[in-house]
């Protein structure tokens, strides 16, 4: 059954160096996903770019693996926010995966408050509550901005969601439609307070909707207000076209104890066994979507 991880992408997995505590740095991790037959993997990091990490491992390993590793940018604090000259910069990098803020997103502040969330080793300043709506409800004018930017490139980026508020997102995904700019709904299923009906809607303005492995096998990241229960994710493959799915990690956290290539393949059998996912349904939301989205 392992077959099945031959060319798959992992759009989301967090690799090091960082400063947060991982499994793997990207370059081990590129020998790791090489073994399973992966294709490709974006490396995350909340708090610097990882384009040039993904480009150095792939330059040492050079003709020892197929995997190739790619970057992403988080606009949070600690690359100055939603800044375009850092989104020009990356995307002259060939950046895979762009994102509106996560820990420095407002509402991950007011979320987490009082709650352990992933920490930096070293790092001594707040961060600084970043929001992307004004009190309207409208899009900052650096939001706006930045789907402008998006908007001209040939190839752009996929642009996540973050951790963001639902207004926040939703506002995010419907300017994203209008302007053409792909949009990825990240990991909906906590935190949010995002419905059913928010996540059909976006799908049907092309957004695609994340399927975190870190969020459905036993023992992953599920909150006490979790809604990816059995009876959600029935509901969500019925209303929701396969096309519009991506399965990625979120993993690479020395707290689970396993590899994102292992969550991901445990995520797989829980798809074939519990919802009936065939082989091509797996091979759209692990190979052929994201090629599509990394134009790879």
């Amino acid at each position: 059954m392992r077959e099945i991880l031959q060319g798959c992408i992992d759009m989301h997995c967090h690799n090091g160096p960082s400063n947060v505590k991982r499994i793997f740095d990207t370059g081990a991790f590129a020998i790791e996903a090489d073994k399973a037959g992966f294709k490709a993997f974006i490396t995350k990091d909340h708090y610097f770019p990882s384009m040039m990490t993904a480009m150095q491992a792939n330059s040492l390993l050079e003709g020892q693996v197929k995997t190739k590793a790619y970057g992403s940018l988080i606009l949070n604090n600690s690359i100055g926010g939603i800044c375009l000259k850092a989104v020009d910069a990356a995307c002259a990098l060939n950046v895979k995966y762009l994102s509106l803020p996560t820990i420095s997103a407002a509402n991950h502040i007011r979320y987490y408050n009082g709650r352990t969330f992933a920490g930096s080793k070293g790092m001594i300043l707040d961060e600084k509550p970043i929001e992307t709506i004004d009190s309207k409800g409208n899009l900052t004018s650096e939001v706006e901005a930045l789907l402008q930017f998006l908007s001209k490139l040939e190839n752009p980026p996929v642009l996540a969601t973050g951790h963001g508020s639902r207004e926040e997102q939703d506002a995010a995904v419907r300017r994203g439609r209008e302007l053409g700019v792909p949009m990825l709904v990240n990991h909906p299923y906590y935190g949010f307070d995002v419905h059913l009906e928010d996540l059909v809607r976006w799908s049907s303005l092309g957004a695609y909707i994340e399927l975190t492995a870190v969020s459905f096998i036993p023992g992953g990241s599920s909150p006490a207000d979790f809604c990816g229960n059995p009876a959600f994710l029935e509901k969500l493959f019925e209303r929701i076209p396969i096309e519009q799915f991506v399965l990625d990690s979120d993993m690479g956290q020395p707290k689970f104890g396993i590899s994102p290539v292992e969550g991901i393949y445990q995520f797989i059998q829980i798809l074939i066994k519990d919802y009936g996912f065939t082989e091509d349904q797996i091979n759209t939301i692990c190979k052929k979507t994201p090629e599509k989205l990394m134009h790879i």
